[in-house]
């Protein structure tokens, strides 16, 4: 028994240094970094990675398994491009990072771009990766640039853009193709399917609302539940149904 904490203690205490001699810290000091002009972000040059490697890191690519402690950003002036092909797990993600934009969101560092991409799967205490072309699974807070799979956050989603299904208590996208399914939703654009208590959308709906209370500036499908809003009809309030399709 004691033989077995020495070496899980001997283990994390090796995941500790390799992750922070692998860091954006540690990289940032490296003078073989290019600077993508394009992006405005640093290119990794250490090549690609394969079966295991650590988060966070130098390399371009893993083909793989990558697994950290934290998904680590300084500033949005520097953020590896980093591709993950296969498993992302990271313990914490940026659930720190995300605490901070809570409680001080002038102050914190904006921390999602598309700086990373993730071909597969991705997991952990929380997400915060660029572009996801798989499924994703958090027990807490979830963001993601650009998604396309599933996503499923049980607190808090959002995503810029995202096709394909959602799944949360809270969710909120800038546009969504798609199924959204959580409890409280709001997006500005959605083409699809919008299911929970209350669905809000600011600027274009095209499909349907499910819910207690559904909302929208402009309502191009049906609205079904307690109370519906479409201001760009004549009656914009409407109980059970509503409904208003744009003439071709």
């Amino acid at each position: 028994m004691k033989l077995s904490i020495r070496v899980f203690i001997y283990l994390l205490y090796t995941l500790f240094i390799i992750t922070i001699c692998n860091s954006n810290i540690y990289c940032q000091k490296k003078k073989s970094n290019i600077k993508n002009e394009d992006t405005k972000q640093y290119k990794n040059t250490k090549g690609t990675k394969y079966a295991i490697w650590y988060l966070p890191t130098r390399a371009h690519k893993i083909n793989g398994l990558a697994i950290g402690l934290v998904n680590s950003c300084e500033n949005q002036n520097f953020q590896n491009e980093l591709i993950i092909n296969g498993i992302s797990f990271e313990v914490l993600g940026q659930f720190p990072i995300m605490i901070k934009q809570l409680v001080y969101p002038k102050k914190a560092p904006f921390c999602h771009s598309n700086y990373c991409k993730i071909n597969g799967f991705a997991t952990g205490l929380s997400i915060g990766n660029g572009i996801l072309n798989g499924v994703a699974v958090s027990p807490t807070l979830g963001y993601l640039f650009n998604m396309n799979g599933i996503f499923i956050s049980l607190i808090h989603h959002v995503s810029q853009n995202a096709n394909g299904i959602i799944v949360g208590f809270m969710s909120r996208a800038k546009k969504i193709t798609g199924l959204q399914l959580a409890l409280f939703t709001k997006n500005n654009i959605l083409k699809g399917l919008q299911i929970g208590l209350s669905n809000r959308t600011k600027e274009q709906t095209n499909g349907c609302q499910i819910g207690l209370i559904n909302s929208s500036e402009n309502l191009d499908g049906v609205q079904i539940g307690i109370l519906n809003y479409a201001k760009n009809k004549k009656i914009k309030y409407l109980p059970i149904i509503n409904f208003h399709f744009k003439k071709q």
